[in-house]
């Protein structure tokens, strides 16, 4: 079965609980295996984004949500990555929006995939930062990054994202975007002819 049937045919409840434990299954397994296989820290790549981010773009707001919430608290358990202070009640916050922004934006909004990804990730980020505001408040000595130290080391990690993200949903979905956002509302030829 293609990798379009499978996650763009009409799905039942329970396949739609088994894309979502794929995905989360690759929210636990890519950041192991990176780190452990390759030596790449998580604040490096942000691996665990991925999985997040495709499930919200693939299965919509409520899997992509789920998807960001169980990834981190189960790869913590499991794997101790992210640790468990002060890492994972950040990500806990910051994850699910990434999923459950993806969908709304993409799924529920209609709007291209590079543009519903970015504002995704900025209200990940926004979530990190109250978040990390939050916990500081309580302990002035936190050690977790900052906002902006987040995104600065995470670069490489946010460039491949904005990079690969649209490529694997462009790859999968290739008839829904024949002509790009711009192309189909601002360039359309038969438009310009009719205000003509």
């Amino acid at each position: 079965m293609s990798m379009k049937r499978l996650f763009f045919k009409k799905n039942t409840a329970t396949a739609s609980l088994v894309y979502t434990a794929f995905f989360v299954m690759l929210g636990v397994l890519v950041p192991f295996l990176t780190a452990h296989a390759f030596g790449i820290p998580g604040i490096f790549m942000l691996p665990m984004h991925f999985p997040v981010l495709l499930c919200g773009f693939l299965l919509g707001p409520k899997k992509g949500f789920v998807c960001g919430l169980l990834s981190p608290l189960l790869s913590s358990l499991l794997t101790g990555m992210p640790v468990f202070y002060p890492m994972l009640p950040i990500m806990i916050i910051e994850l699910p929006l990434y999923g459950l922004m993806a969908g709304l934006l993409y799924k529920v909004l209609k709007l291209p995939i590079p543009i519903a990804l970015a504002f995704s990730m900025i209200i990940g980020r926004v979530g990190y930062g109250i978040m990390f505001a939050i916990l500081f408040a309580f302990n002035p000595y936190l050690r977790a990054l900052t906002v902006w130290g987040a995104i600065l080391t995470g670069l490489p990690g946010i460039v491949v994202q904005l990079y690969l993200i649209p490529a694997i949903l462009y790859a999968l979905t290739p008839k829904k975007h024949t002509k790009t956002f711009f192309q189909k509302r601002l360039l359309n030829p038969a438009k310009v002819r009719k205000r003509i």
